[in-house]
């Protein structure tokens, strides 16, 4: 059940029928939430036989070593210290995050000519901002180095128009620009569908066979990508740069670029029904397992609403189920 996909729910014990079972709707992103449990019950159980006594340790490590593989780099050492960093690491205090996405909800997502079903895309800046808080990153700092991001001024960009939008790409390079960026171009590029992603090209020597990748176009695009929000991702690729460019942004649906108000504010979307058409609804929220609803994705029904990054349990899912392995209402979650 932790790990299923497709998870019917039986509403009711007598009832036996499961073609009228209702599906768990958020597939990969609920088997998330409940590997997420799963693991802390598992953590919690394991530590509870005391982790610390020399023969509970020897014990454990000699059960789980066998079904372990690990990189040929790991050294002994490095798992001492690890052993030693979260020896006195309390489970329960550990954050359970999910990265942020949204799902086009335009029928089979359509990429240069090809249908490819139900598709999600990563949101900013609520994405970036989850993966800096799990790598203890703070803002206007690499997630890959740890080092200060250049300065906007500091290298040329360039943006171009990648959905057909009139004058999109002139408006982000104005809003780029008045927050110090250096715009040397703007152009277009052709669209990749009707909905499509934003994605911050940069060039430069490609990633080592071994070692870290230091790129100064990668530090560069991430401070760019810092500054955008909605549907946004990195991308490498020097032909997709534009010459005289160390970075190139390919504008996407329901591109904004961040101000200094939005940036600071969480919001919760939700879809409601008018007349028989879509729409959504954003409003302020209180509960932290929200995540902020960029404007141009909040208004647009492309697009669902953010998924949450900490979602709560669901009655079918491990924590809720008593020992019996069912629901409250005694209704067990069936998987497919």
């Amino acid at each position: 059940m932790v790990r299923a996909r497709h998870l019917q729910i039986q509403p009711n014990p007598s009832n036996h029928d499961h073609a009228t079972w209702p599906q768990e709707a958020l597939s990969d992103l609920a088997r998330i939430r409940r590997t997420h449990e799963f693991l802390r019950v598992l953590a919690a159980k394991v530590a509870a036989r005391g982790l610390g006594n020399p023969i509970t340790d020897q014990n454990l490590a000699t059960a789980v070593l066998p079904d372990l593989t690990v990189d040929s780099g790991f050294s002994e050492g490095e798992m001492v210290n690890l052993t030693k960093k979260f020896a006195h690491t309390k489970i329960a205090n550990v954050p359970q995050v999910t990265y942020p996405v949204l799902e086009v909800e335009t029928g089979s997502y359509l990429y240069q000519g090809y249908k490819y079903g139900d598709v999600e895309f990563p949101v900013q800046p609520t994405g970036l901002n989850t993966l800096n808080r799990i790598f203890g990153v703070a803002a206007g700092f690499s997630s890959f180095t740890g080092k200060r991001l250049p300065s906007a001024s500091s290298f040329p960009l360039s943006v171009e128009n990648g959905t057909g939008v009139t004058n999109q790409a002139a408006l982000v390079a104005r809003q780029l620009t008045a927050k110090g960026f250096r715009v040397t171009a703007t152009g277009t590029a052709t669209p990749v569908g009707p909905v499509s992603e934003t994605v911050v090209w940069y060039g430069g020597p490609p990633p080592p066979a071994t070692g870290n990748w230091t790129s100064p176009a990668l530090a560069a695009a991430q401070a760019v990508f810092a500054e955008l929000q909605g549907p946004v991702i990195l991308g490498y690729n020097p032909k997709e740069v534009t010459t005289g460019a160390l970075v190139t942004v390919q504008t996407g649906t329901d591109l904004t670029v961040k101000s200094a108000k939005s940036a600071a504010k969480t919001k919760s979307a939700t879809k409601t029904a008018t007349g028989g058409a879509k729409t959504k609804s954003a409003a302020k929220s209180t509960s932290t397992t929200t995540v902020y609803d960029p404007p141009g994705v909040g208004t647009n029904n492309s697009f669902s609403a953010p998924s949450p990054t900490n979602p709560t349990l669901e009655p079918w899912d491990p924590r809720a189920c008593n020992a019996a392995g069912t629901g409250p209402a005694g209704a067990p979650a069936k998987k497919k």
